[in-house]
């Protein structure tokens, strides 16, 4: 199996080992958020498309296999601002966005909003962030009072965080 299929299985969470606890190597860690984090290339062009919100899915839990337990907490919650910040060479930044309790659902950030520690790198941040926005930017853009139905499964634009209850009384 080569790396990047192995990769695959990790991140959708299909490998035994996975569920027994074993961790992804390091190394292997790194290809696999290598790969997943660059924007695709739009067909027939250099230009590059939105990420498919499943990505964003399997980089969550490409960062939830971390040894480090701040960023298999912190890191794993952010899957699209750590793809944003990887893109553009400055991970040294995300604990600031941690700090000030951003999430990937406050995206597109307005370049006067992001942490002063980008410096130089916010206008960097701008250009990239459209690439991770999701198809339901619309509630990510936070339109007010508007209730929005998804013709589809929309389990794939959240991260689970903690199961819920089991069932039984209320």
């Amino acid at each position: 199996m080569s790396w990047f299929s192995a990769s695959q299985s990790w991140a959708r969470g299909g490998v035994k080992s996975l569920l027994s606890g074993r961790s992804i190597p390091a190394e292997e860690l790194e290809r696999a958020l290598d790969d997943w984090c660059q924007p695709p290339p739009r067909a027939g062009s250099n230009k590059h498309t939105i990420k498919h919100a499943k990505a964003f899915k399997n980089i969550a839990n490409l960062l939830s296999q971390f040894e480090d337990p701040m960023k298999k907490a912190e890191w794993a919650v952010r899957p699209r601002i750590y793809t944003i910040l990887r893109n553009i060479g400055r991970l040294d930044t995300m604990p600031d966005f941690i700090e000030h309790k951003a999430l990937d659902d406050m995206l597109p950030f307005p370049e006067n909003e992001l942490p002063s520690a980008l410096g130089d790198s916010k206008r960097d941040f701008v250009q990239i962030q459209q690439y991770c926005l999701t198809d339901a930017k619309e509630l990510e853009k936070g339109i007010a009072g508007k209730h929005v139905q998804f013709n589809y499964n929309a389990d794939e634009h959240f991260i689970k965080l903690k199961e819920l209850g089991g069932g039984g009384f209320g």
